[in-house]
This record gives structure tokens, sequence and C-alpha cells, in this order.
């Protein structure tokens, strides 16, 4: 059956074009830098010491919840601890997905071209890319508020599906960081 005339063909190649850039930049340099910061704190600890020092105001209070450490205990089991990739896994795929997860209220605002120009802006975002290249929890917490965007934008929309990304970005975004936490608390509270 052929597809009528009027009917919006999917961007396929805008996509391929906005995900091959992202993996390029994720990808380039990704097992260069050294294990920083979180990522040599995780390594000395078990992760019930991990989690239970980063919630704790004493120590190094550093807010991060369990759902970063659950996806890289999958990678390392998957992988093996010994690659610097297996490590940096999840906020690798995080970052690819968090321009994706955005591309449809951007098409829907400003035509493919608008999304695509959006899409590379933020997948060129330093700060983005270098949380790719980074095991701890920031490029997962980008992606969770893209979630809420598209949830936001969708609902405004009239797609019913916002509250699917709505939710699963709050849901999630509580088991990631205690400061994204207190401000859904803060939002509940107006």
């Amino acid at each position: 059956m052929a597809t009528p005339p009027d009917t919006p063909r999917p961007p396929v190649a805008a996509l391929c074009l906005l995900l091959l850039v992202a993996a390029g930049l994720g990808l380039h340099g990704l097992s260069g830098r050294d294990l920083m910061g979180d990522e040599g704190a995780m390594l000395a600890g078990s992760f019930g010491s991990i989690l239970a020092g980063s919630l704790d105001p004493r120590e190094e209070f550093t807010g991060h919840l369990p759902l970063a450490f659950w996806i890289r205990r999958v990678s390392l089991l998957a992988l093996g601890s010994e690659p610097a990739v297996a490590w940096r896994l999840g906020s690798l795929l995080a970052y690819l997905a968090t321009p994706l997860v955005l591309w449809s209220p951007a098409r829907r605002a400003w035509g493919t071209g608008g999304a695509l120009a959006a899409g590379l802006c933020l997948a060129a975002c330093p700060v983005l890319v270098f949380h790719a290249h980074d095991g701890g929890n920031y490029a997962l917490s980008a992606l969770l508020g893209a979630l809420v965007l598209r949830g936001l934008a969708d609902l405004e929309a009239g797609d019913g599906r916002g509250s699917w990304w709505l939710g699963t970005g709050l849901a999630l975004g509580a088991l990631t960081e205690v400061y994204g936490d207190l401000l859904r608390a803060a939002g509940a509270a107006e």
C-alpha cells in the first residue's frame, strides 16, 4: 500500500546526521581521560559505601542517588571493569539520547531544519560532551531533564503521551540526583 502524498515522511537523514555527529563527539576521547573526581572515588569503595557517603553531609556530600550506579554496574558486568568505556557507557548513551528525546518538540516548533540545528547545538555543547566522557551521573541528569521538557512540551501541544515522558523523567530523576529532588519538591509546593 502506497503512502498518501500528504503524509509527512520521517526525517531519517536528519536524525542519522544528528546521531552520527553526536556519536563522533561522544566517542572521540572517551577512553583518553583518566578516571577522575567521582569516578576515582567509586573505585575506592563498595556500592553501599559510595551511596552512603554521597548522601552523608558529614562526608563529601555529592547528592548522587543510585540510578547511575545501577547503570554502571550493568555496564561493568557486561564489559568488565578495565576499559574506561565500561565505566562511561551509561553517560555516553545518556548523552546520545538527549538530543533525540527533544527532537519531536523541536521539530514541531521549528520544523526539521530547526530541530536538526537545535539537536546539533545540544550535541556539540562542551559541557554535555565533557560529561559524556565522565562516569558520573551528570549526562544522565541532562537526559532526564530532557525527558521532563519533552513531557511538558508534548502536554502543551495536546499530546497525551507527554504524561509518560514527564512521569518517566521525574521518576528516574528521583533516583539520580538529590538536588533534582529538591527542585521537584519546591515545584510540588507551588
